[in-house]
Protein backbone atom coordinates (compact mmCIF):
# COMPACT_ATOMS: atom_id res chain seq x y z
CA UNK A 1 0.00 0.00 0.00
CA UNK A 2 2.64 2.46 1.04
CA UNK A 3 5.27 0.90 -1.16
CA UNK A 4 3.95 2.16 -4.77
CA UNK A 5 3.54 5.93 -2.95
CA UNK A 6 7.00 5.41 -1.79
CA UNK A 7 8.17 4.23 -5.19
CA UNK A 8 6.33 7.16 -6.90
CA UNK A 9 7.93 9.63 -4.82
CA UNK A 10 11.60 8.49 -4.98
CA UNK A 11 11.05 7.84 -8.85
CA UNK A 12 9.64 11.63 -9.02
CA UNK A 13 12.47 13.02 -7.01
CA UNK A 14 15.42 11.18 -9.36
CA UNK A 15 13.62 12.61 -12.00
CA UNK A 16 12.69 16.07 -10.92
CA UNK A 17 15.18 17.79 -13.27
CA UNK A 18 13.68 16.65 -16.42
CA UNK A 19 9.80 16.85 -15.21
CA UNK A 20 10.11 20.44 -14.31
CA UNK A 21 12.86 22.89 -14.80
CA UNK A 22 11.16 25.75 -12.78
CA UNK A 23 13.25 27.01 -9.75
CA UNK A 24 12.19 26.04 -5.97
CA UNK A 25 9.84 27.83 -4.21
CA UNK A 26 9.82 29.09 -0.40
CA UNK A 27 6.84 29.74 1.23
CA UNK A 28 6.09 30.17 5.44
CA UNK A 29 3.06 27.91 6.24
CA UNK A 30 1.54 25.68 8.86
CA UNK A 31 2.41 22.29 8.53
CA UNK A 32 -1.20 20.28 7.10
CA UNK A 33 -0.74 16.67 6.05
CA UNK A 34 -2.69 14.56 3.95
CA UNK A 35 -2.84 11.42 2.59
CA UNK A 36 -4.86 10.25 -1.02
CA UNK A 37 -5.77 7.11 -1.08
CA UNK A 38 -6.95 6.07 -5.13
CA UNK A 39 -7.06 2.83 -7.43
CA UNK A 40 -3.68 2.29 -8.32
CA UNK A 41 -4.80 -0.21 -11.09
CA UNK A 42 -4.83 0.64 -14.84
CA UNK A 43 -7.65 -1.78 -15.41
CA UNK A 44 -10.99 -0.36 -14.28
CA UNK A 45 -12.27 -3.91 -13.04
CA UNK A 46 -9.48 -4.29 -10.59
CA UNK A 47 -8.41 -2.55 -7.34
CA UNK A 48 -5.39 -1.70 -6.47
CA UNK A 49 -4.63 0.47 -3.40
CA UNK A 50 -2.45 3.15 -3.64
CA UNK A 51 -1.77 6.09 -1.09
CA UNK A 52 0.71 9.16 -1.67
CA UNK A 53 1.28 11.49 1.63
CA UNK A 54 2.28 15.23 1.57
CA UNK A 55 0.97 18.21 2.69
CA UNK A 56 -1.15 20.77 1.50
CA UNK A 57 -0.69 24.26 0.95
CA UNK A 58 -2.43 27.46 0.52
CA UNK A 59 -2.10 28.97 -3.44
CA UNK A 60 -3.47 31.36 -5.32
CA UNK A 61 -6.31 29.19 -6.22
CA UNK A 62 -7.18 26.96 -3.59
CA UNK A 63 -4.43 24.40 -2.70
CA UNK A 64 -1.12 22.35 -4.04
CA UNK A 65 -1.00 18.78 -2.50
CA UNK A 66 3.05 18.39 -2.26
CA UNK A 67 4.39 15.03 -2.27
CA UNK A 68 6.65 13.36 1.00
CA UNK A 69 7.95 10.05 1.07
CA UNK A 70 5.40 7.85 3.76
CA UNK A 71 8.03 7.04 6.18
CA UNK A 72 8.53 10.87 6.85
CA UNK A 73 5.33 11.83 6.77
CA UNK A 74 4.29 9.89 9.76
CA UNK A 75 7.03 11.51 11.43
CA UNK A 76 6.25 14.74 10.55
CA UNK A 77 2.95 14.76 11.26
CA UNK A 78 2.65 12.88 14.26
CA UNK A 79 5.54 16.00 15.36
CA UNK A 80 4.70 19.26 13.51
CA UNK A 81 0.90 19.26 12.49
CA UNK A 82 -0.57 22.53 12.95
CA UNK A 83 2.81 24.40 13.76
CA UNK A 84 4.38 27.28 11.35
CA UNK A 85 7.24 25.83 9.26
CA UNK A 86 9.49 26.70 6.15
CA UNK A 87 8.58 25.00 3.25
CA UNK A 88 11.05 24.40 0.06
CA UNK A 89 9.31 22.67 -3.15
CA UNK A 90 9.24 22.72 -6.40
CA UNK A 91 6.01 22.10 -9.04
CA UNK A 92 5.97 19.48 -11.90
CA UNK A 93 5.12 20.83 -15.38
CA UNK A 94 1.98 19.40 -14.89
CA UNK A 95 -0.01 17.35 -11.60
CA UNK A 96 0.71 13.62 -11.61
CA UNK A 97 -0.83 10.18 -10.88
CA UNK A 98 -4.19 10.18 -9.45
CA UNK A 99 -4.10 12.21 -6.15
CA UNK A 100 -3.40 15.26 -8.52
CA UNK A 101 0.02 16.32 -6.78
CA UNK A 102 0.92 19.39 -7.92
CA UNK A 103 4.84 19.11 -6.65
CA UNK A 104 7.02 17.68 -4.10
CA UNK A 105 8.80 18.84 -0.77
CA UNK A 106 12.07 19.67 -1.24
CA UNK A 107 12.96 20.41 2.57
CA UNK A 108 11.00 21.50 5.54
CA UNK A 109 12.46 24.08 8.05
CA UNK A 110 10.97 24.30 11.35
CA UNK A 111 12.11 27.56 14.06
CA UNK A 112 15.69 27.64 12.03
CA UNK A 113 16.35 23.63 11.95
CA UNK A 114 16.27 21.67 8.67
CA UNK A 115 13.65 18.98 9.51
CA UNK A 116 13.38 17.28 6.54
CA UNK A 117 15.61 16.86 3.47
CA UNK A 118 14.81 14.98 0.01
Amino acid sequence: MQKSGFILFTLIILNQSVISQQELITIETLFRSESITYNGSDNPNECMEAVDTGIRIPAKKGTLFLLIPAREFEILKNKYEGKTVTITYGLFSESIGQSGAAGWVERITFEGEIIFQA
